[in-house]
């Protein structure tokens, strides 16, 4: 995983949640929400920083997945 440029979703939510637990350490911060930690810090999430296109190639890539699956659960269906 190239911590600058995460490719799968896993390593997203990974860097995420050390970004989530180190802002809580920090001194005031631990009864705060996350997004109000990441508002006075003036941070995003990994999430929002990744370009639109990563995201859109995502999701094309899930939907496409699902249809798949789809299409299989009814050749499979029509089997029966």
């Amino acid at each position: 995983m190239g911590s600058w440029s995460p490719s799968k979703v896993s390593d997203i939510n990974k860097l995420e949640s050390v970004q989530r637990s180190f802002t809580k350490r920090l001194v005031g911060f631990r009864h705060m929400t996350y997004d109000n930690r990441l508002k006075l810090l003036r941070v995003v999430t990994l999430w929002n920083r990744l370009p639109a296109s990563t995201v859109l190639a995502r999701n094309l890539k899930q939907f496409k997945i699902a249809v798949r699956i789809t299409d299989l659960s009814y050749a499979i269906l029509g089997k029966l």
